[in-house]
């Protein structure tokens, strides 16, 4: 990952509520963490041409169901209601849909991981 989006991803997280963002591709990983004691730290006008794709619900995160495969990859592009992937919620499955069309940059998630509603999957570049 560049120093580029690195910064997007800073300036972004420093715009939410979250204080922690754990992100690992391969060999690489990186933690990022707000300190909540100073929220003005963070007192920057945040621009990013990156959209994240939320999580939908509560649940279990998969990129499939099973027996089916997985098409999103980084890099890879999508289109706008596109499914890039599900959440397990018992029975029931909800999908989780890219709200643009562009290209997948950042994947936040593994499967089979827990998450919570609004939390981010994906990050897309828009065409």
């Amino acid at each position: 990952m560049n120093v580029k989006t690195l910064g997007k991803i800073t300036k972004w997280m420093c715009a939410t509520d979250l204080n922690e963002i754990i992100w690992k591709n391969g060999t690489n990983k990186f933690t990022l963490k707000v300190n909540s004691a100073q929220p003005q730290a963070c007192n920057v006008s945040a621009r990013s041409s990156l959209i994240p794709v939320n999580s939908p619900s509560i649940g279990i995160f998969r990129f499939a169901i099973r027996g089916k495969s997985c098409l999103v990859k980084e890099g890879a592009e999508v289109k706008k209601g596109q499914d890039m992937g599900i959440i397990e919620i018992g029975k029931n499955f909800k999908p989780v849909k890219a709200q643009e069309a562009g290209f997948v940059k950042i994947i936040c998630i593994e499967d089979g991981k827990t998450v919570e509603y609004g939390q981010p999957l994906f990050f897309l570049e828009p065409k």
